[in-house]
């Protein structure tokens, strides 16, 4: 299984089963051992303390951070 997440905009997660599936270029991805590690993973993505720490690092955009 892999964790895959957008480089940029909101932050965007899911689980990838498929191991021959290609990732595309706009997208990083995490491998992961088993679902707990996974589902783990993405509780941290989509963590409004995730999201508190790296808000004031962001450059704002049209339409924000």
């Amino acid at each position: 299984m892999r964790v895959v997440y957008s480089k940029s905009g909101e932050p965007t997660a899911a689980i990838l089963h498929d191991y021959t599936a290609l990732v595309e270029n706009v997208l990083f991805w995490i491998p992961c051992r088993n679902s707990d590690e996974d589902n783990y993973l993405l509780a941290i993505i989509y963590s409004d303390a995730l999201t508190a720490a790296v808000t004031p690092l962001m450059t704002k955009g049209l339409f924000g951070t």
